[in-house]
């Protein structure tokens, strides 16, 4: 069997080309008849499989072939008119938790420079930071026909079948993803997200190579998922490997939905309050930004100075500014999250405009280490 041209036109996703010269040669068959094995019709168009079986499901869905487990596909009841094949829409769909998180608007603008750049216009929502609300909000953007989905899963949606479910069947009936900052395990897609393991352990060894052993964190608790966990790992291996004891001096989780850097200060003042005014840590890190603003507030208040007596880091670089009009040069990690959005969404044109594969795969960008002064280092870059 020769290999097939598909028609030419720019406007039609390659999946709609399929389908019109598919509707060509099941004209010519008999009812009953079964089609030639989907490894071979995907070779025979030139397309990836999934390609293939967004082509096959809009003909299922109007009951003229009938795809059987383990059996093939099958031609169900004559065509009597060819099915107007969907012209793409160039809309990509994003589906975030909320954007009054200062990280999710800087992804938002830099998915939105590339679509922009290469043609697309983005369809934003979000559940304001509802999780049971995220899938009624992916069924929506489905519903506007987007050419495309980029997600970003509330922490609490990560281990929810329900919401795995849904991002399968999505994917099944053709319709492209990728998420962003968080991996599911199961999903048939990729994910762009950052290495905090990788960054927390740079953080850990750094404070380490000031004698800084007595460590105390921050965090927020398992309700943050792989955000809280990845860190976690980054932090022990970076102990373990240094031959110290793996668990936190002293450790508080203070919940992902409240106001951090409130109930940071609030974990010191209890520190401080339990241990008569001399904490037993020589650092803290803390897991964001904010809780770091936090902790710093609530050791000068006790006149604990930073880093003589204690030095502090904090996490993500979202900010910079706000800490230094507080006189905080604050020690972090910087995550990559303008190039996340940027990485997510070159991906997905890519594979909308040529048929690219989307590897079900986990891709993780560096973070960076920026060294400034409340680790004990004289220096700010």
């Amino acid at each position: 069997m020769t290999a097939h041209t598909l028609a030419m036109d720019k406007m039609l996703p390659t999946h709609a080309k399929v389908q019109i010269a598919l509707q060509k040669q099941i004209s010519q068959m008999q009812i009953g008849d079964k089609l030639i094995p989907e490894r071979v019709m995907a070779e025979h168009f030139g397309v990836s499989r999934p390609t293939l079986r967004k082509a096959i499901s809009r003909l299922c869905e109007d009951g003229i072939l009938e795809s059987r487990q383990g059996s093939g596909t099958f031609l169900m009841r004559p065509l009597h008119q060819p099915i107007q094949a969907a012209k793409r829409t160039r809309m990509l769909g994003l589906l975030m938790p909320t954007v009054r998180n200062p990280m999710i608007a800087q992804l938002v603008e830099a998915i939105e420079q590339v679509a922009t750049a290469r043609n697309y216009r983005i369809v934003l929502t979000h559940d304001h930071g509802d999780p049971k609300v995220q899938c009624q909000k992916l069924d929506q953007l489905l519903e506007h026909e987007v050419d495309g989905l980029i997600i970003y899963p509330d922490a609490n949606n990560v281990c929810d079948p329900q919401f795995t479910d849904r991002l399968n069947q999505t994917v099944q009936s053709g319709t492209p993803l990728i998420l962003v900052d968080r991996c599911i395990p199961g999903i048939n897609a990729p994910s762009v997200v950052a290495d905090t393991e990788a960054g927390m352990y740079q953080l850990t060894r750094h404070m380490l190579t000031h004698g800084r052993n007595r460590i105390a964190i921050i965090s927020w608790g398992q309700e943050a998922g792989t955000a809280e966990q990845s860190r976690l790992n980054g932090f022990k291996l970076a102990m373990s490997q240094a031959g110290f004891e793996p668990t936190p001096l002293l450790h508080a989780q203070v919940g992902q939905l409240r106001l951090t850097e409130i109930t940071s200060r609030q974990v010191i003042e209890k520190w401080l309050n339990e241990y008569q005014g001399n904490l037993p840590c020589d650092a803290i890190l803390c897991f964001h930004d904010n809780m770091a603003l936090g902790a710093y507030q609530a050791l000068r208040q006790a006149g604990i100075r930073v880093p003589h007596d204690i030095a502090l880091a904090g996490y993500d670089n979202l900010a910079p500014h706000l800490f230094e009009a507080a006189g905080l040069s604050l020690t972090t990690v910087n995550q990559p999250v303008g190039l996340i959005g940027d990485t997510a969404a070159r991906l997905l044109i890519e594979h909308l405009d040529n048929d690219t594969p989307l590897l079900a795969k986990q891709i993780n960008l560096r973070c960076d280490l920026l060294i400034r002064q409340s680790c004990g280092c004289d220096r700010n870059v």
